[in-house]
C-alpha cells in the first residue's frame, strides 16, 4: 500500500495517520531487580492497551491508521544506553503539503516504514538529515515539531540551534517552498508543545509565540500560562525534584530509588522534562468539529472547545508523564482531505 501524503494544516479531515508504539512487556523479563522490572512491565503494558484504544478510536472516525514497527532486539543486545523506540513518530519527520520531509535521524523503524508506504516523489530529506548542511554542528539535530504547516504559513521555531545553524534551515525551507509564508519563532521548543492551530480562527497556547495580533489577525487565542504537568498532577517542584529532577512521573515509584537510578542511567533517551509540559497543547485534531485530548478537567480548555463548537475526544493516556509526549507527538498525520 501506497500513500500520497497531503497536510496543509490541523484541522482538514484526518485521513491517514502514522500511529507510535513501544516495546512489549516481556522486553523487560532480563531484569533482575524486580522494583526496576515490574513497573516497567506495567508502563508498557498499559501503555500499549491506550495506543490499542486509541487506534480503535481513530478508525471510528474514519482515519486509516498505521503502526509504527514494534522493537524485537532483546534488551541484552543493548550496549550502554537503550535508545529511544518508535513511539514518537512526530519527532524526525513532517508532511509539508504533498512532501514527506524527513529533518533528523530518529528511528530507523519509522523511516523505514515510511518510505515503504510514501512514493520517492514524494519524499524530501533535510540537510540536517544527513548531516552535511555547511555549518551545522555535529550534535545538532532539526526536530520536525519545531516546524508548523498552517495553510499557506510555515512557522519554524530556531530557538534549539544557534543563529547561523538557524538561518540555514530556514532558508532550506524558503527554497524548497517558496510559496509559503516563513515566519521564525522563538517558542524555547517544540512548537506542538506550545501551542495548537485547532480550526480556522482558534488557537490554544502557552503564550503569545509570534505575536497572534500580527500573524493571525482576529483570531481567538485561549492561552494555558502556568499548567505544566506539575500543575494538572498538583505535585509541587520540591516532592518532583528530589530524585528526577523533572523529568518524569511514575505513580506509585516515588519512593523506588531503584527504578529511579535505572531509568536515569538506562533509558535516559526515553524521558524529557515533563514538568514543564503542558498536554492540553498536545493535541490531535480529527476534524473541524472534534480534537483528541489526554485530559477532560481543564476547565479553560472545554469552555474554549465549546465557544468554538468543537468536541473533545477523550482518549486515555496514562504513562505521558513518564514519555513526555502527548496526543500529536505519538502521531504522525500522513493524509488529510483537501
Amino acid at each position: 500500500m501506497q500513500i500520497t501524503p497531503h497536510v496543509r494544516n490541523k484541522w482538514d479531515k484526518l485521513k491517514t495517520v502514522l500511529l507510535g508504539t513501544t516495546h512489549l512487556p516481556e522486553f523487560f523479563n532480563p531484569i533482575k531487580n524486580a522494583k526496576i522490572r515490574e513497573p516497567l512491565k506495567v508502563i508498557a503494558e498499559e501503555t500499549l492497551e491506550d495506543l490499542v484504544n486509541f487506534e480503535r478510536i481513530l478508525k471510528d472516525f474514519g482515519c486509516n491508521v498505521i503502526r509504527t514497527p514494534t522493537e524485537h532486539k532483546h534488551i541484552e543486545e543493548y550496549q550502554g544506553s537503550i535508545p529511544r523506540n518508535s513511539m514518537q513518530p512526530r519527532d524526525g519527520q513532517l508532511v509539508i503539503d504533498d512532501k514527506l520531509v524527513f529533518t533528523t535521524r530518529d528511528n530507523e523503524g519509522i523511516t523505514n516504514t515510511l518510505k515503504e508506504i510514501v512514493p520517492k516523489e514524494n519524499i524530501m530529506i533535510h540537510p540536517a538529515y544527513i548531516n552535511d548542511y555547511v555549518n551545522w554542528k555535529d550534535n545538532d539535530r532539526l526536530w520536525a515539531p519545531c516546524i508548523t504547516s498552517v495553510d499557506d504559513k510555515l512557522i519554524v521555531d530556531t530557538s534549539d540551534n544557534d543563529k547561523k545553524n538557524g538561518e540555514a534551515y530556514t532558508n532550506w525551507f524558503r527554497k524548497k517552498f517558496p510559496h509559503k509564508k516563513i515566519i521564525e519563532v522563538t517558542a524555547g521548543g517544540h512548537t506542538d508543545a506550545c501551542m495548537a492551530t485547532i480550526k480556522p480562527g482558534a488557537i490554544i497556547s502557552l503564550h503569545d509565540i509570534q505575536k497572534y495580533e500580527e500573524t493571525f489577525p482576529g483570531w481567538d487565542v485561549c492561552y494555558l500560562p502556568d499548567q505544566g504537568s506539575h500543575h494538572e498532577l498538583r505535585i509541587s517542584w520540591e516532592e518532583w525534584k528530589q530524585d528526577v529532577g523533572g523529568k518524569y512521573w511514575v505513580e506509585g515509584q516515588g519512593d523506588n530509588h531503584e527504578f529511579q537510578s535505572y531509568v536515569n542511567t538506562w533509558l535516559d533517551e526515553w524521558v524529557g522534562y515533563v514538568w514543564e509540559t503542558v498536554f492540553d497543547t498536545n493535541v490531535l485534531v480529527l476534524d473541524e468539529q472534534h480534537v483528541c485530548i489526554s485530559q477532560q478537567t481543564n476547565e479553560t480548555v472545554n469552555a474554549f472547545l465549546k465557544k468554538h463548537k468543537m468536541e473533545g475526544v477523550y482518549v486515555p493516556w496514562r504513562h505521558r508523564w513518564f514519555w513526555d509526549s502527548g496526543l500529536h507527538c505519538i502521531t504522525l498525520d500522513l493524509e488529510r482531505e483537501y
